[in-house]
């Protein structure tokens, strides 16, 4: 038999509905992802105390980086998901990383906003920046045992 002659394959395991079904699912993982991600972007402009929402937030794109992976792989297709889902488990990383290091130099930080908040002069900012520097050089000499570098 010549391959003119054959026949071509049919998928018997995935039907057209069942695919369309399938990419709806991926796209509905992606949306909730997409604004799990946003929402984490958006916490890490607020001030300190609503900052730490950002963590939470990032902690649950993570989670539905791994839903969002599972439905992609479910309709057996290539596409720009893969990427999508990498690049927003990254950066939700990033996001909750910084989100810890916020939380580790809270005092300093809170000290820092609310001076920046009260502060009316150029010069009462720049007195703001100075001791929110001073402050983080204790906090890592404490913190390290060694002097703060720079």
């Amino acid at each position: 038999m010549s391959p003119v002659d054959q026949e071509p394959r049919t998928d018997s395991t995935a039907t057209d509905e069942e695919t369309a079904r399938r990419a709806a699912a991926r796209n509905r993982e992606g949306t909730i992802l997409a604004l799990l991600f946003g929402g984490a972007l958006l916490a890490t402009t607020l001030p300190l105390p609503y900052r730490m929402a950002a963590g939470v937030l990032a902690i649950a794109a993570l989670v539905w980086v791994v839903r969002y992976f599972i439905a992609g792989a479910r309709t057996k297709q290539k596409g720009n998901w893969i990427l999508l889902g990498v690049l927003a488990a990254l950066s939700c990383l990033y996001m909750l990383l910084s989100t810890l290091g916020t939380l580790a130099i809270w005092p300093v930080q809170a000290e820092y906003e609310s001076c920046l908040r009260e502060a009316i002069t150029q010069q009462a900012t720049v007195g703001c920046t100075t001791e929110y520097n001073t402050g983080l050089s204790s906090w890592f000499e404490e913190m390290t045992g060694q002097p703060f570098p720079g």
